[in-house]
């Protein structure tokens, strides 16, 4: 219970706070003048460095993604949409408490507070727990007592060979998840929904300054963007769960009812519109990490979910270091930022037809990679569990 609180928790503030940069972005425009592309390059590259390099967010992210997986089997979906709804609930908060903040004491006082309330990670991050499946084994135990016997000092070369050969074995392993092509395609497809999804945080607050609408305007649709979000993940992923519909029909038609509604903004300048498109967002796009972890174990299995997860984490963060700029590159350009709503509508409609070659590419990919290892087989491979024999246990 700790630990999904923690999750929650962690959902809450990384989120959150991503999903308002749009509020601190508009900030930084007015303060530097940078230009619209160089100024998003920013949190492009801020998101980049941390899903790259594993530093900041990167460290708590992902870890909380994955091992939630591992405690949740029949409702695993209803899970992830209640620890995402999170996200949502941060974004709900934070419009408000950086509008009060930048207000009061400026931009710089501003991140400096946020710094502060961003350490609250290490407290959440402490009651992770790692589930069983990631434990040493019996027989790994066994190995314990071995090495207390004088026998032991007899097999430890042998062990160091194996375990070198193990910890090559999974590196390979990870890289080789690019060779199944429904991996492949489920990684393109929530890579580009996810800078589609993530651009709305961006462009929006600067959009409806720059339709003369108030900067409360502003804080308002982020936050219908939030209570929606925590309403749609949660239920998402209760229908999922239900089997009433699969994760990959219920992300197809997301995407859609997002390219649709992301095409019809710039025709329609009113406030009102601008709720109601903050609605669609909240409520489609909005599902997309409820959805992620139960499309990828569809895909790939559970056992290989942190390395995908992993992986597609990594190759998320080159496309958006590129997609983010260029919505404010082509502000830069047009003038307008019609165009970026136009390239954003674009991305949805390209997720969701990639999406639907996954059932295709994995008939091909059984028959293609039947020498696919999982990481269970990797160790099964190079790790005899057998008393008798002088290899090293088997460690899961």
């Amino acid at each position: 219970m700790f630990y999904f609180t923690a999750c929650f928790f962690i959902y809450l503030l990384t989120m959150g706070t991503i999903k308002t940069f749009g509020i601190l972005y508009a900030e930084l425009l007015h303060t530097y003048q940078g230009g619209s592309g160089n100024t998003a390059s920013i949190g492009s590259t801020c998101n980049f460095i941390q899903s790259f390099l594993g530093i900041g967010y990167g460290l708590t992210f992902v870890p909380c993604t994955t091992l939630l997986n591992f405690y949740f089997e029949k409702n695993r979906a209803l899970a992830n949409g209640i620890v995402v709804s999170g996200s949502g609930l941060g974004n709900f908060i934070f419009p408000f408490l950086y509008r009060f903040l930048l207000d009061n004491y400026g931009l710089h006082g501003t991140m400096i507070i946020l710094s502060g309330l961003m350490l609250n990670c290490c407290v959440a991050s402490a009651l992770y727990r790692q589930p069983i499946e990631l434990f040493r084994t019996k027989s790994s135990r066994k190995l314990l007592d071995k090495e207390d016997s004088p026998a032991a000092d007899t097999q430890s070369s042998t062990i160091c060979q194996n375990c070198t050969k193990f910890f090559i074995s999974i590196f390979k392993f990870r890289w080789s998840l690019f060779r199944s092509m429904s991996f492949l395609a489920v990684t393109v497809s929530f890579a580009i929904a996810i800078v589609g999804y993530g651009a709305n945080f961006y462009i929006l607050p600067v959009y409806i300054e720059s339709l003369h609408f108030t900067k409360d305007d502003v804080s308002v649709t982020l936050c219908i963007i939030g209570v929606l979000e925590v309403i749609s993940r949660i239920s998402f992923g209760w229908f999922v769960d239900r089997k009433l519909v699969s994760a990959k029909v219920i992300f197809v038609f997301s995407m859609f009812i997002s390219g649709l509604s992301t095409l019809s903004l710039p025709h329609v300048k009113h406030v009102y519109v601008l709720y109601v498109y903050a609605g669609i967002v909240g409520t489609f796009p909005g599902s997309l990490y409820t959805l992620m972890p139960v499309i990828i174990i569809d895909t790939v299995g559970l056992g290989s979910l942190p390395s995908a997860l992993g992986l597609m984490t990594l190759f998320n963060s080159l496309v958006a270091v590129v997609g983010i700029p260029c919505l404010g590159w082509l502000q830069d350009l047009t003038g307008s930022w019609d165009a970026s709503f136009y390239y954003m509508t674009s991305l949805f409609l390209a997720s969701s037809i990639t999406v639907l070659l996954v059932h295709i590419f994995k008939k091909k990919d059984k028959t293609t990679n039947k020498d696919f290892e999982t990481p269970d087989e990797i160790i099964d491979t190079h790790f005899n569990s057998d008393d008798n024999s002088n290899e090293a246990v088997k460690v899961v």
